[in-house]
């Protein structure tokens, strides 16, 4: 590590105190979800693959198939990915989930006629598919939980992943997630690719988190509590980040900035660097880091896999040396599971300039936090002092409206709200 980030001045006292306020400070913002949320989630989650497995069922014996594993191959398995499988969500936050569906369920019944079933279904509001997307996907609120559902298809030889869950089908327990692996790629088309994607690189991320943890393991510490103690650092500073970036409006893939993906890696990057350090050693580490980081060096967790983990799979992967498109990326941060991907790709020199204006300011109050003479609440805060020219509440929560000469308003209006969702649909 270069030495103009390395930084042994604080003693471990001073530390646990700086955690101790940051971890309330994160409390008063209601970063954390409460447990009845969590609980409410989780019945969700159950009731919502039961739905889309009865669905299923009936799809089957619509279409007469006739294969004799049709009896295990018809149930769908619900798999979550993005903040909710990182722990790093809010009460606000919507679930990311993967429908990996049997081989007799196509992505057209997905968008057809798995519609019409939760359309009918009264726990359902605001259903929105989105099948044109980059990677399609349903959104829509499941007894007032937000939901995004994207679709795969398992391959016609292979086997369902299995999520355990209790004996008599419990849909109150625990959710435990199902895993899935190589095998699963088989058969994909890149679209589907896409859509699988998302929960390989959030299996991969808590495994290397977790590994980085075990490698930085003391010699009279257990590795599997270094490793949960290690993950639960990363779980606390990339909260703190994910806050930091929504605050400041460098929260949205759509608008060209960083979502919660591309924040976790380069959390996850200061994490195997640092695997034993406090949350807030690890955030003070994430902004020296990036403020000197030489973009456009790619950010990587893995060393780039050339090679297909399968024999029967085989997609391109990220590679600026050999593609000239990837070659022009301004701001690459590669996802580690195959195919490698650069999850950054839209952000252009404006979003790349705003970041890194904003990563050189927190760095500067993170120094001031360490210090003593500003708090962690300076961190979460983006709004201009008043002026006697400017009054309007709305307007003085952001200081968006400080930092151009020249703004350009687009006001879209529609005549109902499907056409509304449509357009947005669109957009996204």
């Amino acid at each position: 590590m270069p030495a103009a980030i390395e930084d042994n001045t604080m003693k471990e006292i001073d530390e646990k105190l700086l955690t101790k306020s940051l971890i309330k400070t994160m409390q008063k913002h209601n970063l954390y979800e409460a447990s009845e949320g969590e609980t409410r989630r989780q019945h969700v989650l159950h009731q919502l693959e039961e739905v889309l497995s009865k669905w299923s069922r009936s799809l089957w014996k619509s279409k007469n198939n006739s294969s004799s594993n049709a009896a295990k191959a018809r149930n769908v398995t619900l798999i979550t990915f993005g903040s909710y499988r990182l722990r790093v969500h809010k009460s606000s936050s919507d679930i990311d989930v993967l429908a990996l569906c049997p081989h007799h369920i196509t992505r057209d019944d997905f968008f057809d006629s798995l519609v019409s079933t939760l359309d009918a279904d009264a726990r359902v509001t605001d259903l929105h598919p989105i099948p044109g997307a980059y990677t399609p996907v349903m959104k829509f609120y499941f007894d007032r939980v937000a939901i995004d559902l994207l679709f795969a298809q398992v391959g016609e030889h292979h086997a369902m992943p299995l999520r355990p869950r209790k004996e008599g089908g419990d849909t109150k327990g625990v959710w435990q997630e199902a895993e899935l692996d190589d095998a699963h790629l088989i058969g994909l088309d890149e679209c589907a690719l896409r859509s699988l994607n998302g929960v390989r690189v959030a299996q991969l991320l808590l495994k290397l988190v977790k590994s980085a943890g075990a490698a930085g393991c003391k010699h009279d510490d257990c590795p599997e509590e270094q490793c949960n103690r290690t993950f639960e650092n990363f779980r606390t500073a990339l909260i703190t980040i994910k806050e930091w970036a929504n605050t400041h409006g460098l929260y949205s893939n759509v608008l060209g900035f960083l979502g919660g993906v591309n924040w976790a890696i380069l959390v996850a990057k200061v994490v195997q660097i640092k695997p034993n350090a406090t949350p807030p050693a690890l955030i003070r580490l994430f902004f020296r880091m990036f403020a000197r980081w030489r973009w456009p060096k790619p950010v990587r967790l893995l060393n780039m896999q050339k090679t297909s983990p399968h024999p029967s799979v085989e997609f391109p992967c990220w590679n600026n040396r050999l593609n000239h498109r990837d070659g022009k990326d301004l701001m690459p941060i590669i996802t580690p599971a195959y195919p490698s991907m650069n999850s950054s790709y839209n952000v252009q020199r404006p979003q790349l300039r705003r970041i890194k204006d904003e990563i050189d300011k927190a760095e500067v109050i993170l120094d001031a936090i360490y210090a003593g003479s500003s708090t962690w609440d300076d961190l979460f805060t983006n709004t201009p002092q008043p002026t006697a020219n400017v009054t309007n509440l709305q307007i003085m929560e952001h200081n968006f409206f400080w930092q151009h000469v020249h703004y350009l308003e687009i006001t879209i209006r529609a005549t109902n709200a499907n056409d509304f969702r449509s357009w947005f649909g669109y957009c996204e």
